[in-house]
Parts: structure tokens; C-alpha cells; sequence
């Protein structure tokens, strides 16, 4: 009898182990194929925009309107998503896919000049936007029933995708035009609504609820006054990424600059976004061995240092010295930020705190986008990078002042 029972545990083990294996691939899958259509929508705005016709300033009051938007909006679904684990929050995932299949499809028919466009170009960013910290919190549905997801190493391969995006798409446009860009984002959002919808269908994601902490989560306010020095935090993070929206949003002009193209561009962003992938990767190991507290802090100083090298840039060369500089701010910052999140926040108020993460970035793209653009249409790149460097500088204040000296006990390799 002992030694049915021993073996009837073995067979258990190793189904666990298999179910935790294709949850892993399924969760890869599914950050890939969102980076990818990150890439297509956010990264090749700007291109794709002025290509039809759209000023700066018309292109950055679109992306503030949008990120206004989500700021506004996304509280509300994080609650949803906070108390309403599982199955609830995948299919709030689908729903907003759908709706931007939907108007990235109409995109691809419309004939030119259109006064749809833009507003369905805003339609398919604030979806994407949007399920950011849904996607994110995937990674955790399955914690308390003992299941890790490794989140840096799906988040790692996420970003090579992205740059692997980068340079094709960018040699694309070259050749065919702007057009490949929606194309690329209906494929890549069709493939992604297949992986979400049969994501954790073999763990009855439902019965996982049961295991959970049944509190619920606090109130925005409420959480808010808990969680003062995180929401200072957040506040350093949204300084520190006005450069870096900047950069990204109207990274076309910085490379134009020098003399380079689109693919110049996309070379760029894929070496920025390999070494992206390569610090994703390694993070939850460093971060065990220094602390997410001076990671960050290491981080904030790494984006001045970025933005100043971009900003003094004269050819493609410092371009590509500057975007390497991914490697030693962003790619640490970000993936940094959600392990800080987990570390410092309760388990029910978890997907808050993820969505204020993801808010960060969104709230910073307000500014960033408004105050780049104008600058761009009447000073130029380079003295929009000179206002980034300066609301780096800060961020990297309130950062310093603001990130806590938590102890990192919990495992980080799955999140």
C-alpha cells in the first residue's frame, strides 16, 4: 500500500510539474505577442502618423488624450481584476483584443485622408494600454496554489521579440510602407487572443481562487495612505520615464537627426531591446544578490546618463551607444518596478499596485507626449531631450528619497 501511495504522489508531482511547464509557455507566448504589437502600435506611432499626414503636436495631444484615458479608466478595471481573480480577468483581456482587432482591421481599409483614422489608431493604443497590468498579473493568479511563472524570463524573451519586431518592421516600412504596421498588430493581437483564452485552462484556474486570501482589496484612496513612500515611488518613476516616452515616441526624429532612417531605427531599438531582454532575464537573480532598492536607485542615474548621451549625439554611432544604454536604466527600471510592487504591497492589493506600475509610464506619456511634441514642432529633438534630462533628474530625486530597504525573502524567479 505504501508504495502505491508513494507512487500515486510521483504521479501527481510530475502532472503539477507538466501543468507549470505549459503555463510557463502559454504566459511566454502570451508576453511575445503582446511586445510584439507594443512595438507595431507604440514604437511606430510617430512614423505611421506622419505618414498620413499628422503633425507632432496633433500626434503627441492623441497619445496624452489616450493616456489620459487610461489613467482614468484603468483603477477601476485593477479593482475588478483584484477581487475577481481568474477566469473574470481573462476575459477582460479578450474583450479589449477584440475590440482593437476590430479597429486595427477597419485601419487597414480605410482610404485616405480619413477622419477616422485617428480616432480608431486611438481606440487600438488605449486596448493595448490598457490590459498592461493584466497581462502583467497573470504571472501571479497561480502563487497561491504553490505554481511559479517565471515573469523575467518570459518578460526577457518578450523583448527580444519586440527587437527581432524592430528591425523586420522597420525594413518592412522601408519597402511596402506604413501600412504593415496595423497589419502586424491584427496578426499578432489574433495569435494572442488564442494563447489568453486557453491560458490556465488546465490548472481549473477557478479552484485557484479558493486558495487565495478572500480580503478585498483597498479602495484607491485607501491604498493610497497605506502605501505612501510606494506612491512616491511612482510619482519619481513617472519623471524618470518622461525621457524615455520621448525618445521612443519620436525616436524617428532623433535618428533622422544624424542622418539615419527608419531602418536605422529599428536597428536601434533592436539593440536596445536584446540587451533589454538579456537584464530581464538575469534580473531576478541580481536582484537577490544587490536588492531591488539599489537596483532602482542604479537605474534612475543610468536614464539621465542615456538621455544625455542621446542628446549629444552627432551620428548613428552615439545613437546606438545611447540606446544601449537600455541595458543599465529601462530594462532594470521596469521589470524592477512589478518584483518592488510585489515586495511592498499586500498579496489582494497586488494587481493595483501593477496597474500603477503600468500607470506610471502612462501618466508620464501624457506629459511627455503634449510637452515633445510642441517642443519638437518649435525648438526641435534636441531640446525636447534636454527636458527629459531634466524630469530624469527629478525622478532620480524622488526615487532615491522614496524606495524602501525591503527585504527580499520570496523567491523572484516566478514574479
Amino acid at each position: 500500500m505504501g508504495s502505491i501511495g508513494v507512487s500515486m504522489s510521483n504521479l501527481k508531482k510530475s502532472a503539477a510539474e507538466k501543468e507549470e511547464r505549459v503555463l510557463n509557455i502559454k504566459y511566454l507566448l502570451a508576453m511575445a505577442l503582446y511586445l510584439c504589437t507594443y512595438c507595431a502600435i507604440v514604437v511606430f506611432a510617430s512614423v505611421y502618423l506622419l505618414a498620413k499626414g499628422y503633425s507632432n503636436f496633433t500626434i503627441g495631444c492623441s497619445f496624452a488624450l489616450v493616456s489620459l484615458l487610461v489613467i482614468l479608466t484603468q483603477p477601476v478595471i485593477a479593482a475588478v481584476a483584484d477581487n475577481r481573480r481568474g477566469r473574470e480577468v481573462i476575459k477582460l483581456i479578450t474583450i479589449f483584443l477584440l475590440v482593437s482587432i476590430v479597429a486595427s482591421g477597419q485601419m487597414l481599409f480605410l482610404k485616405m485622408p480619413s477622419p477616422f483614422l485617428l480616432p480608431l489608431f486611438m481606440i487600438v493604443e488605449y486596448c493595448l494600454l490598457i490590459i498592461q497590468p493584466l497581462i502583467n498579473a497573470l504571472a501571479f493568479v497561480f502563487e497561491p496554489s504553490g505554481v511559479r511563472i517565471h515573469f523575467g524570463m518570459a518578460r526577457g524573451c518578450g523583448s527580444a521579440v519586440f527587437g527581432i519586431v524592430s528591425v523586420l518592421l522597420g525594413r518592412v516600412i522601408v519597402q511596402e510602407g506604413v501600412d504593415a504596421i496595423p497589419a502586424v498588430y491584427f496578426a499578432a493581437n489574433a495569435f494572442l487572443i488564442f494563447v489568453i483564452y486557453n491560458y490556465g485552462k488546465e490548472m481549473k484556474l477557478g479552484q485557484a481562487r479558493s486558495v487565495e486570501t478572500q480580503t478585498s482589496s483597498l479602495p484607491l484612496g485607501m491604498f493610497c495612505k497605506k502605501y505612501k513612500r510606494f506612491i512616491f515611488f511612482i510619482f519619481g518613476t513617472i519623471f524618470v520615464y518622461f525621457s524615455h516616452v520621448i525618445i521612443f515616441n519620436y525616436f524617428i526624429h532623433i535618428v533622422t537627426m544624424v542622418g539615419g532612417t527608419e531602418n536605422d531605427m529599428g536597428k536601434a531599438i533592436f539593440l536596445s531591446t536584446m540587451l533589454e531582454a538579456v537584464a530581464t532575464v538575469l534580473l531576478p537573480f541580481i536582484i537577490k544578490r544587490t536588492g531591488c532598492s539599489v537596483l532602482l536607485k542604479v537605474a534612475a542615474v543610468m536614464f539621465i546618463v542615456r538621455n544625455i548621451i542621446m542628446c549629444a549625439a552627432s551620428n548613428l554611432s552615439w545613437i546606438y551607444i545611447g540606446s544601449a544604454f537600455q541595458l543599465v536604466s529601462y530594462a532594470i527600471m521596469y521589470p524592477g518596478s512589478i518584483y518592488y510592487a510585489n515586495l511592498v504591497v499586500s498579496r489582494q492589493d497586488r494587481v493595483k499596485s501593477q496597474a500603477l506600475v503600468a500607470m506610471n509610464y502612462t501618466a508620464s506619456g501624457i506629459f511627455a507626449s503634449l510637452a515633445g511634441g510642441a517642443v519638437i514642432d518649435l525648438y526641435g529633438i534636441r531640446q525636447a531631450l534636454v527636458l527629459g534630462t531634466a524630469a530624469s533628474c527629478i525622478g532620480a530625486v524622488l526615487i532615491f528619497l522614496s524606495v524602501e530597504e525591503k527585504k527580499e525573502a520570496q523567491d523572484l524567479s516566478g514574479g
